[in-house]
C-alpha cells in the first residue's frame, strides 16, 4: 500500500510538473499533429484506478482471510457473507432516500424485490450452465 501511495504521489507530481500554469489538458502532440495528452492522462488514470483497485482488493482479502483465521471460520463463508452486504449496500442507501421523496410503496417493494430478482437470475444461470455442461433437461430434489 505505502508503495502504490507513493507511486501516486510521484504520479501526480509529474503531472503538477507538466501541466503547471495551464487551463487545458496539454496537447503533447510528439510532431505526429494528433492531440495525444487528452489520451495519455485517461489511460493513466485508468490504469491508476486499476491498480488501486487491485491493491485494495488484495488488503480486503488479506483483511478477511485474518477474520476468518481468528473467528475459526471457513474463509468462504466470511468472504461470502462480506460479498452479500456489499451487494446489499445500494439497496440499504438507496430504498431509505426513494422513501423520502414521497415514494414508500416502491422503496419497499424494492427491499424484496432486488434481492428476489438477483436469487432468481442467479439460479437460473447457474442451473442453466448445469444443465448445459451435463446435456440433461431436469434434475433430482433430494
Amino acid at each position: 500500500v505505502v508503495a502504490a501511495v507513493v507511486a501516486g504521489v510521484v504520479g501526480a507530481g509529474v503531472t503538477h510538473a507538466l501541466t503547471a500554469g495551464e487551463e487545458d489538458v496539454p496537447r503533447m502532440d510528439f510532431g505526429t499533429g494528433l492531440a495525444l495528452g487528452p489520451a495519455f492522462f485517461s489511460l493513466t488514470g485508468f490504469v491508476v484506478g486499476v491498480m488501486w483497485i487491485d491493491t485494495l482488493a488484495a488488503e480486503v482479502v488479506g483483511i478477511v482471510s485474518l477474520l476468518a483465521a481468528l473467528l475459526a471460520l471457513p474463509p468462504s463463508l466470511v468472504g461470502l457473507t462480506l460479498l452479500a452486504w456489499g451487494s446489499s449496500l445500494g439497496d440499504f442507501f438507496g430504498n431509505p432516500a426513494i422513501a423520502r421523496r414521497g415514494h414508500a410503496s416502491t422503496a419497499l417493494t424494492a427491499c424484496f424485490a432486488g434481492p428476489l430478482f438477483n436469487m432468481l437470475l442467479s439460479l437460473a444461470l447457474g442451473f442453466s450452465a448445469y444443465f448445459a455442461k451435463e446435456h440433461t433437461h431436469s434434475m433430482a430434489v433430494r
